[in-house]
C-alpha cells in the first residue's frame, strides 16, 4: 500500500476534528470542505515536522495552543493534545514523513482512500 493511502487508512479512524459531508453539492460547499480539510491536515503535518526536528511534544503543544488556524479550525486543548500524542506516539505514524501524514490526513478528511470496516 502506498504510504499516503496507509496514513489515510489510519487517519480515518483517528480524525477528531471533522470529516466532510459526502452530500456537499455546491462548488462553494466543496471549496469550504476542502479548505477546512487542508487546514486540519496542515496542522497534523506541522506537528509531524516539529516531531521530525526533534522537538518534544510540550514544545509542539505550547507553540500551537490557543491559536486559530483558519477555516473554522480551532482545536480545543484536549483535541490538540490528542493530535500531538497521535503523531508523536502512535507507532503507526512513526515511519511516515510530515508530508505523507499531511496528505494522508487530507485524503481521510475528504473521504478519499480506503475506508475502515464497521
Amino acid at each position: 500500500m502506498k504510504p499516503v493511502l496507509a496514513v489515510a487508512a489510519i487517519a480515518a479512524a483517528l480524525l477528531s476534528l471533522s470529516t466532510v459531508a459526502s452530500h456537499a453539492a455546491s462548488p462553494a460547499d466543496l471549496q469550504r470542505d476542502f479548505d477546512r480539510c487542508n487546514t486540519i491536515s496542515g496542522l497534523y503535518g506541522s506537528i509531524a515536522q516539529t516531531r521530525d526536528m526533534g522537538a518534544d511534544p510540550q514544545y509542539a503543544f505550547d507553540s500551537m495552543k490557543g491559536r486559530g488556524f483558519g477555516d473554522g479550525v480551532n482545536p480545543s486543548e484536549k483535541q490538540l493534545k490528542n493530535m500531538i500524542n497521535t503523531v508523536y506516539f502512535d507507532q503507526r505514524f512513526a515511519h511516515y514523513t510530515a508530508h505523507q501524514i499531511k496528505m494522508g490526513m487530507l485524503d481521510a478528511c475528504l473521504g478519499r482512500g480506503p475506508k475502515p470496516l464497521k
